[in-house]
């Protein structure tokens, strides 16, 4: 529902159907991950994710409970090219498609913060 969601709001600010289904990827992965990571078995976990737009760029958050087993290296994470891999794909196809990925934790929180940068129509 979330990525449905994300990928319908993409359509309503101009993203067109690649660029918007590429959304609703991002969004999709980033929530798997924070359901399997985060509180695995928690059927109250709560998780949010949002869409905020500006002139020229969108801020995709998502938000969830508990801690990363391991600690979440963004920068030595798994590559696109492990797409031969049976698991970790997610936070390569989301750094291959934004343009900023940042994660964070708050207290209990752990916070995947994902941007991209839009192009002026032609």
């Amino acid at each position: 529902m979330v990525g449905v969601a994300i990928r319908g709001i993409g359509r309503l600010l101009g993203l067109n159907e690649v660029e918007a289904n590429r959304l609703e990827l991002c969004a999709v992965e980033a929530v798997t991950n924070v359901i399997r990571h985060g509180s695995p078995g928690d059927a109250d976990q709560a998780i949010t994710a949002s869409l905020d737009a500006w002139p020229g760029r969108l801020e995709l958050v998502v938000t969830g409970r508990g801690a990363v087993s391991g600690g979440l290296d963004l920068e030595t994470g798994p590559e696109v090219g492990s797409l031969t891999e049976e698991r970790g794909r997610g936070l390569a196809l989301i750094r291959a498609i934004m343009d900023r990925v940042e994660f964070r934790v708050e207290g209990d929180r752990q916070i995947l913060s994902m941007g991209k940068d839009l192009k002026d129509p032609a």
